[in-house]
This record gives structure tokens, C-alpha cells and sequence, in this order.
């Protein structure tokens, strides 16, 4: 059975795809590939751009340096698979199985990642700028000198995952988990973290700035210091009435500093 287009019907290349295939650099641009075992699969360099994978099995395929910017990839099962340098742009993953993938250094801008399940996967440096990953399992997951301005992880698990050196400006994880969690010299600047959970989250070097919500964000008094952190004059001014001691002074702060502030911003919250 060929593989065609998804569109067009037109033949991309008269092999058919099964587990183990070699398909190195094929150009499969928009094929039509729903369903299809190809499990260990030899997909490095191929152009699947646009291309339909929907609940395809592609368990321990090499996808490594691929183009599947557009693809849609939902429902799949990429477990093991190796996806390192692949470009991803706007891909959509939505439900997929990527448990154990190695997506070092990929590029995920604009994609779908809502409840997808990545628990242990590798993604250390990769950009998930603007990513939708809205109930994702990140469950362990490298994210550690990843960026993910703007993204959305609400009702994401991202227990014991390691976000050290990341750059998550501007994220939503509201109601996140993230329990366990290295946010070691981690960005955190205009995070949204209503309702999330750091109980025993290790912070060090961790930036909040502008963080008008750290206040209602879940058992901050159980969050383990390692060292001082950093809250800037936004977030002091807008959550230090209701920031529990023991947070502020793991983050820094002398007893004495603490007693001054209360003093100087007392009343002046302001709810949002």
C-alpha cells in the first residue's frame, strides 16, 4: 500500500509504511498515515510536514532532525521515541503518548500538547514558547534551559520535574503541580500561579517578578530553600500581606527586613 497524500490522493512513495521501516529523508510532505504501526520506525530528516499521524504507533521510531511543523500528531503513541532537533512548529499532540521521548532542543512554538503525556521525557532546551499544554503529564520531565514564554500549564503535572535554568516569562500554571519541583534559578517573571502546588518545590536563584498572584499559590510555606531567591517590588507589593513568613525569610529576607516591609506595605494590597 503506497503512502499518498492526505489531500490530493497522489502517491508519495510506493512503500509501505510498517514497523522497522527505512524512511531517511523521505519527502512525505501531508501524507496520510493515520493509524499506521510504525513502531522503531527510521524517520530521521523526513519531511512530514502537514502530514497525518493521527493515532499512529510511532513507539521507539527515530524522528530525530524531521519536519513535522504542522502535523497532526494527536492521539499518537510516541513513547521512547527520539525527536531531538525535529521542528515542531504548531504541531498538534493533543492526548499523545511522548512518555520517555527525547525532544532535546526541539522546537514545540504554537503546539498542541493538551493532555499529552511526556512523564520522563527529555526536553531539556527546547522552546515551547506559546504552547498549549493545558492537563499534560510532565510527571519527572527535563524542561531544565527550556523556554516557555507565554505558554499555558494550567492543571499540568509537573511534579518532580526539573525546570532548573528555565525560562518560563509570562506562563500560566494555574492549579499546576508541582510538587517536587527544581525551579532552581528559574524564570518566573508574570507566571500566573493561582492554586498551584509547590509543596517541596526546591527553590534557588528562582526569579519571581511580577507575580501579583504568589500569594494564592498552594503550601509555599513547604517549599524547600536552597537558597535565596528573588521577589521584586510588584510582587512584594502586591502579595507580602499574605506571603507566610517562612517563605519570605527561605527566600532572603533577614527578620528584620521582613518586620520593615510588613511595616512599610501593610495594608496597601490591592485585590485583584
Amino acid at each position: 500500500m503506497p503512502i499518498r497524500h492526505h489531500e490530493t490522493g497522489a502517491v508519495l512513495l510506493d512503500v509501505e509504511p510498517l514497523p522497522g521501516a527505512d524512511l531517511r529523508g523521505q519527502p512525505l510532505y501531508g501524507a496520510a498515515l493515520e493509524g499506521c504501526d510504525l513502531r522503531g520506525a527510521d524517520l530521521r530528516r523526513a519531511e512530514l510536514g502537514f502530514s497525518r499521524l493521527k493515532g499512529a504507533d510511532l513507539r521507539g521510531a527515530d524522528l530525530s532532525g524531521a519536519h513535522l511543523s504542522g502535523a497532526d500528531l494527536s492521539g499518537a503513541d510516541l513513547s521512547g521515541a527520539v525527536l531531538q532537533g525535529a521542528r515542531l512548529l504548531g504541531l498538534n499532540l493533543r492526548d499523545a503518548n511522548l512518555s520517555g521521548a527525547n525532544l532535546t532542543e526541539t522546537c514545540l512554538k504554537f503546539s498542541n500538547l493538551r493532555g499529552a503525556r511526556l512523564e520522563s521525557a527529555n526536553l531539556s532546551g527546547a522552546d515551547l514558547s506559546r504552547t498549549t499544554a493545558i492537563e499534560a503529564g510532565l510527571r519527572g520531565a527535563d524542561l531544565s534551559e527550556s523556554r516557555a514564554t507565554g505558554a499555558d500549564f494550567t492543571r499540568a503535572d509537573l511534579s518532580y520535574a526539573s525546570l532548573a535554568h528555565a525560562s518560563w516569562a509570562g506562563v500560566d500554571l494555574r492549579e499546576s503541580r508541582l510538587t517536587g519541583t527544581e525551579l532552581l534559578w528559574t524564570n518566573l517573571q508574570g507566571a500566573r500561579l493561582t492554586g498551584a502546588d509547590l509543596r517541596e518545590a526546591l527553590l534557588s536563584g528562582t526569579l519571581f517578578a511580577g507575580c501579583v498572584d504568589l500569594h494564592q499559590a498552594l503550601h509555599l510555606e513547604a517549599a524547600r530553600h536552597l537558597g535565596p531567591s528573588t521577589l521584586d517590588h510588584v510582587t512584594l507589593r502586591r502579595t507580602l500581606a499574605h506571603l507566610p513568613d517562612v517563605f519570605l525569610l527561605g527566600s532572603g529576607l533577614t527578620p528584620e527586613e521582613l518586620g520593615v516591609l510588613r511595616n512599610l506595605w501593610a495594608g496597601l494590597y490591592v485585590e485583584s
